[in-house]
């Protein structure tokens, strides 16, 4: 089951996702492409994927229409990952031990190699994605 997380990120903004699992499980945080949602079919099935692997997930839009979010054309690649940092923050202080980050944008995961510092735990995991280890 499904439950629905708002995450404040910023002084005025918001992050709207959904969370399958508890803390007791390794979190995914799963990242949709540019010009994608969370609901699109490559995330949807990542996290039925995981969830039968045991993982918790967390998927989410990094821009909407929801009340305060993020705005695409207000977003850069910098603000995404200090999005993602805010929201690695929320679930650490939720006691999720271990949390990944998973993607399919090659820009997006230079910049957040860069920002973060984040570790990359494996290549290719299928249409062109990446997971990285975020840093504690």
């Amino acid at each position: 089951m499904e439950k629905k997380l708002k995450i404040k990120v910023s002084e005025k903004n918001y992050i709207y996702g959904r969370l399958s699992g508890t803390s007791r499980q390794p979190l995914f945080i799963i990242v949709h492409g540019f010009l994608e949602t969370m609901d699109g079919d490559f995330y949807l099935n990542a996290t039925r994927y995981f969830a039968k692997q045991g993982y918790a997930t967390f998927r989410f839009n990094l821009y909407g229409g929801e009340k305060n979010a993020r705005q695409m054309i207000d977003t850069t690649l910098k603000i995404n990952a200090s999005d993602i940092d805010a929201m690695v923050r929320y679930f650490r202080r939720n006691k999720f031990q271990k949390i990944f980050i998973l993607h399919k944008n090659r820009t997006w995961s230079s910049s957040y190699k860069i920002h973060q510092g984040g570790k990359r735990v494996s290549d290719e995991l299928g249409n062109k994605s990446y997971c990285w280890k975020a840093n504690s």
